[in-house]
């Protein structure tokens, strides 16, 4: 019964006890600190795994040799948009680049920006439609 309580505090015009609700509150709080901790492990190992490919490419390319086309193709498909990354990315990853491109290089062609067109076009491919595309299906 006090479980109950604490879920409808105005059940039967009768409040919940505050050492009750501190419990859920609590366990909540509980909860979110776990899967916080959770998404930090996971992006860290992550982080972890992709810093240890990028050494072995590095160490290789110090030594002349050409690191294995499959780790290089895995350290592309782990960075963000660019250029050079874009077949990396699922089609409409892809159109939204190209549509973002193509946005921001008639930005680019305004008056108010005469004399910055490469500046601002450059800055927009390098930063905006990196930020903006994603390979995650919801951000699109």
């Amino acid at each position: 019964m006090p479980l109950q309580l604490c879920f409808s505090p105005h059940r039967q015009g009768h409040r919940a006890p505050a050492a009750a609700l501190l419990i859920v509150d609590a366990a909540q709080l509980y909860i979110y600190v776990c899967v916080c901790m959770y998404i930090y492990i996971y992006i860290y190992i992550c982080i972890y795994i992709y810093s240890i490919l990028l050494q072995l490419c590095f160490s290789l390319h110090r030594q002349g040799l050409r690191a294995p086309a499959a780790a290089l193709l895995i350290v592309d498909a782990a960075q963000p948009w660019r250029p050079h990354t874009h077949a990396l990315f699922p089609r409409k990853a892809r159109e939204r680049a190209a549509t973002l491109l193509r946005l921001g290089l008639l930005l680019s062609r305004q008056e108010r920006f005469l004399g910055a067109e490469v500046s601002l076009a450059d800055a927009w491919r390098e930063y905006v439609i990196a930020s903006a595309v994603s390979r995650r299906e919801e951000d699109m």
